[in-house]
């Protein structure tokens, strides 16, 4: 059975062609809304490739070079990705639901609006990537290098972000709650309004924190093992008391 691909914008399948994707890979042809599920594109050459809503579930992308392609709303459930190539990638709203991403270079990538929910990120390179608004439940960010990254407003309830360097990411609004942060780097990260609520603090570098107020912190865990807070930890204790006798009033 020859593979076959169904462009959404059409009302009948057509037959897959590997011409297909040589013409569009010179450009000739787009892979806008096809269904690649379960293709062969290992070692592919998918630089600035019009993948835009593509079906690229399961698909072979090992060590394929997707830099500045365009992923707009692309399904990649259960794709295999060691070793390609995202950076510049343009991934807004994709689904990326438990893709193993361990090592990847995701560098200046848009994930704005993704679900990267039970995503293995281990050791993965984010320096300065826009995951404003993702779905980031549970994932696995251990090591992982978020300098400078867009986290305004990201949902990082339950994950895994020990040892990660956040140094200067705007983590504005970002929803942290029972997140796991021990020995984590947050230096001038921006922290205006996070929600930080049973997130374990343990080993964390709050040095040069911007917009970290003392009632962020009466929720968390561990907090007197976290260093060079902004503040005093008694300035958190009397934001606790206050809170205390706000709930009882």
């Amino acid at each position: 059975m020859p593979m076959s691909t169904h462009n959404l914008n059409k009302d009948q399948e057509t037959p897959w062609n590997p011409e297909h994707l040589k013409l569009a890979l010179s450009g000739k042809k787009s892979l806008e809304e096809f269904n690649l599920q379960g293709a062969d594109l290992n070692g592919v050459d998918l630089q600035r490739a019009d993948l835009c809503m593509a079906n690229l579930q399961e698909a072979r992308l090992q060590r394929a070079n997707l830099q500045e392609a365009d992923l707009f709303a692309a399904n990649l459930t259960g794709a295999k990705l060691h070793g390609a190539c995202l950076t510049g990638a343009g991934l807004q709203k994709a689904n990326l639901f438990g893709v193993n991403c361990q090592e990847l270079d995701f560098r200046e990538a848009d994930l704005q609006g993704a679900c990267l929910q039970r995503v293995e990120l281990m050791k993965a390179n984010l320096e300065g990537v826009n995951l404003m608004e993702t779905n980031l439940q549970d994932a696995d960010l251990t090591r992982a290098n978020l300098q400078g990254a867009t986290l305004w407003r990201a949902e990082l309830q339950g994950a895994n972000l020990q040892v990660a360097y956040l140094g200067g990411a705007n983590l504005w609004e970002a929803k942290l709650q029972g997140a796991k942060l021990q020995g984590a780097d947050l230096r001038g990260a921006n922290l205006n309004l996070a929600d930080l609520r049973n997130t374990d603090l343990r080993g964390v570098s709050f040095k040069g924190v911007e917009s970290l107020s003392p009632g962020q912190l009466i929720n968390a865990k561990n907090v007197h093992l976290a260093s060079d807070l902004p503040f005093s930890l008694q300035e958190v204790i009397l934001a606790k008391q206050l809170a205390a006798m706000e709930d009882d009033s």
